[in-house]
Formats: structure tokens, C-alpha cells, sequence
């Protein structure tokens, strides 16, 4: 079957859900305090308001939030949020062509910014675990935390956690974990490109 394997980033998982004409919901897995002053969800607040008018009532955008350094510090990102899934309001996930295909639909024209970042594709095509075992190494011993590997068709969420094994794939590093506190004890802040238009947020 078809699939994708992206690179897994070392943030927080998120979800973003427009809930009506005017009112967004975030979740952060990491933060249980997520309202528009909390400096751990600040910029995300920020960014999601200006796409508010663009997402659909009742999608779920889930992505990393990478704002704030964990065990890898990035120095060099295009965005400080990494989409890898949306769900529509029938609580099924958009494949992954229809996922690529809303990512340049949710543009900032007005600060440069033309598509919403998605996390890094290493490959899409036909499963090959040999490929996947190849892959998961050079990214490990490139620093990264590890891959994901998706189903490339849609899929539907349902409860417990069978989807995910089917559907969703993570393959982490061993070790992974490598600081002596949790990372929300001293915030520190990863960096955009230079040039990146998400430093206008």
C-alpha cells in the first residue's frame, strides 16, 4: 500500500479545532494551560487567529508545535508549527495528497507567508520496510528524534488505539529523552530562517 514517511520533530502535539464563526480550541498535549496569554501557546494563538476565516467549523489541525526547545534544539526552521494531520468534521483523516493540497490554501499573502509548513517528507510510495529501517537510521544518527509513517489514503479515528498501529506509525530513537528536566522548567527558544516569513507573526 501506499505510504509516506515524514520526520518526526521534536515538539509539542497540538490540535487546533475551529469550533464556530469566531471561536478557535487549542490543545497542547504538553500544556495544560493553554489560553491566548500563556507564553507556551502564545504564538501558536497568533498564528491560528490569522487562518482562523480560512479553516472549516469543526476540523481538527494537528501538527508540532516547535516554538520551544525539547531534547533537539532546531536553529533553522521555516516555521514554528508542522502540520502532519487534518481531520474533518466527520473525524476522518484527509490523505495525504488532500493534506499537501490544503497546506497552500492556508496562506498569509498579507506577511509573505504562501502555504502552512508540513512536517519533512523523506518519501512517499510503495511500503518498503528495508527502505523504513534505512531511513529510521540515517535520520537518528543525523540528530533527528526519529520517523512516522502514515497511510497515504484517508483514514477514520475511532476510539482506542487500534487506528493508530493500522493507520499511524512512530519510530523514536532509543534514549530519546536526553535533558535533566522537563523543557517547560527553563524556556528556551528554537530559531526560524533568517528569511522565514513566520518571523512576521
Amino acid at each position: 500500500q501506499e505510504v509516506s514517511y515524514s520526520i518526526k520533530m521534536d515538539g509539542g502535539a497540538s490540535s487546533i479545532i475551529r469550533i464556530n464563526q469566531d471561536e478557535l480550541h487549542i490543545n497542547l498535549r504538553s500544556c495544560d494551560n493553554t489560553d491566548r496569554n500563556n507564553k507556551k501557546s502564545e504564538w501558536l494563538w497568533r498564528y491560528f487567529t490569522l487562518l482562523k476565516d480560512k479553516l472549516p467549523i469543526g476540523w481538527r489541525f494537528s501538527g508540532e508545535v516547535l516554538k520551544w526547545q525539547h531534547s533537539i534544539p532546531y536553529n533553522n526552521l521555516n516555521s514554528f508549527f508542522n502540520l502532519y494531520l487534518i481531520w474533518n468534521e466527520n473525524n476522518e483523516a484527509l490523505s495525504f495528497q488532500e493534506t499537501q493540497d490544503w497546506c497552500k490554501l492556508l496562506d498569509i499573502s498579507e506577511i509573505g507567508i504562501t502555504s502552512m509548513e508540513y512536517v519533512p517528507v523523506l518519501y512517499s510510495g510503495k511500503y518498503d520496510v528495508k527502505l523504513l529501517k534505512e531511513m529510521f537510521n540515517e535520520v537518528v544518527v543525523n540528530g533527528e528524534e526519529g520517523l512516522v509513517v502514515r497511510k497515504n489514503k484517508s483514514f477514520k479515528y475511532t476510539d482506542g488505539s487500534d487506528w493508530y498501529f493500522q493507520d499511524l506509525l512512530k519510530l523514536v530513537r532509543k534514549n530519546h529523552l536526553q535533558t535533566t528536566e522537563h523543557w517547560d522548567k527553563n524556556l528556551i527558544s528554537n530559531q526560524l530562517k533568517i528569511d522565514s516569513p513566520y518571523r512576521n507573526i
